[in-house]
Order: C-alpha cells, then structure tokens, then sequence
C-alpha cells in the first residue's frame, strides 16, 4: 500500500528530527516507526499527564500548607504582641 504524505514546514522538521534520532534514512520510515509505535507513545503520553497532574495536586497541597503557616504565624505574631 502506497501513500502520498504533504506535511506543512513545522512537520517536516519533526520528521527530519526523527529520522537522525532514530537514524532512519527515509521520512517514510519516520512515519511507519510512529504508526507501529503509537501504543507505546500514547503510554508514555498518558502517563506523562497522569505524573504532572499529580504533581499539581501535590504543589496545591503544598500552597495551601505554606499559606496555613503563614496565616498561624501572622496570628501568632498578634497575640504575642498583645
């Protein structure tokens, strides 16, 4: 099965990036190693978001903490001055 592929400018460099990293000699190569491989890269995307949406949790977490802190030492300040 044959195929015609026209990228846009952007999605040449891509293929061209891929092609030296993976060192492919042709984009349509590039493009086959990207179909074979799309469980895989999907995967490794999900659990990327996955990772980073926990990271969120645990950073507002964190403010909140540091805001709580700051709030008991502004309270505390207050009464010890009083």
């Amino acid at each position: 099965m044959g195929f015609t592929l026209r990228t846009e400018e952007k999605h040449e460099k891509i293929l061209n990036e891929l092609c030296k990293e993976l060192d492919l000699g042709a984009k349509s190569k590039a493009v086959m190693w990207l179909i074979e491989n799309i469980h895989e890269i999907r995967a490794e995307r999900n659990n990327f978001f996955q990772n980073m949406n926990r990271l969120e949790g645990e950073l507002k977490i964190i403010k909140s903490a540091i805001q709580k802190k700051l709030e008991a030492e502004i309270e505390l300040t207050k009464l010890c001055s009083n």
